[in-house]
């Protein structure tokens, strides 16, 4: 598995639907230091679903990413120590 560790801003935090379980999942843009937005989606059924919702975005945070040619998959996310 390819995991990257992404710092930037969180934009366009977009709820999609839910899993077949029945948990929530999410889309967001995270526009890192030289503008470029970064796509990012939920992985179904993740823990890490629940905490992420309107309210974190416009926060400067730290992620772990699961990386591959199709998408950018969120493994962790906390809020950066330092402004991005």
């Amino acid at each position: 598995m390819n995991t990257q560790i992404i710092k930037g801003t969180v934009r366009n935090i977009k709820r999609t639907n839910n899993s077949y379980n029945g948990n929530p999942n999410f889309k967001f843009d995270v526009e890192v230091s030289n503008g470029h937005l970064i796509p990012v989606s939920t992985m179904n059924d993740a823990g890490i679903n629940y905490i992420l919702g309107g309210h974190w975005e416009g926060w400067d945070i730290e992620m772990v990413l699961k990386v591959n040619r199709l998408s950018n998959k969120l493994i962790d996310i906390a809020k950066a120590e330092e402004p991005c």
